[in-house]
């Protein structure tokens, strides 16, 4: 997954927050409540949302269409600024009150929201997919829940290495992927998730990549 798309990752994912609860205490407490009362018992299970949806947006499923969708993309934006060039150079090779000047100046401002769309276009693409992917890790993971009687599943991250970021943004970004401090190793139900959508395990997970500079936008329109 390159820097842009990670970034679309970590801004379209909203993960729930749950602090200052021991789970297996929880657990338990609820079950033996319900014992009692006959309320129905709790489990909770935990999932890597948020890396199962990276893995799943680079995977087959998604990553060709992407790629060919921006890469006509690229292309469109190539042409605009070869358009824009030429424009550019015809409007300072011709007299300063040639009344041409006006319709290219016009033209090169319709260059710009052209370009302004397609960004915009990529941009959504790769937002759709990513809501996409979320709600298929989220059926999946409602799949593994009834057969395995889990009443909640928390999006979480569970690795040991918790903060691998070197700025603080970043940092912050991990934590916030981490809202279970502790839980039972059992309740894990990432590696189930990754199975039933058929996406392989790596060793370890990257570092979380610095949002990439948008494409460069077209030069300034020529001006009288």
């Amino acid at each position: 997954m390159n820097k842009v798309e990670r970034l679309f990752v970590y801004g379209g994912i909203t993960l729930a927050v749950a602090l200052g609860l021991g789970w297996r205490g929880v657990g338990e407490a609820a079950h033996a409540q319900g014992g009692s009362s006959g309320t129905a018992p709790v489990k909770i299970g935990v999932l890597d949302t948020l890396m199962i949806v990276e893995r799943l947006v680079d995977s087959d499923r998604y990553k060709p269409a992407r790629e060919a969708f921006q890469k006509d993309a690229a292309e469109k934006l190539n042409k605009s600024q070869t358009e824009f060039g030429e424009l550019e150079a015809k409007f300072r090779s011709l007299p300063e009150d040639s009344p041409e000047k006006a319709g290219i100046i016009e033209k090169a401002q319709a260059l710009r929201a052209e370009d302004e769309n397609t960004r915009n276009g990529v941009e959504k693409y790769n937002t759709d997919q990513i809501a996409e992917a979320y709600r298929v890790v989220i059926e999946a993971a409602g799949k593994i829940a009834d057969a395995r009687g889990y009443t909640h599943i928390i999006g979480s991250r569970t690795d040991t290495q918790l903060v691998r970021s070197p700025n603080v943004q970043g940092a912050v970004q991990e934590m916030l992927a981490r809202p279970v401090l502790r839980m039972p190793a059992g309740d894990d139900l990432t590696a189930e998730v990754m199975k039933e959508l058929k996406i392989e395990a790596k060793a370890a997970e990257a570092a979380p990549a610095a949002p990439a500079a948008a494409p460069a936008a077209p030069a300034e329109a020529p001006k009288k």
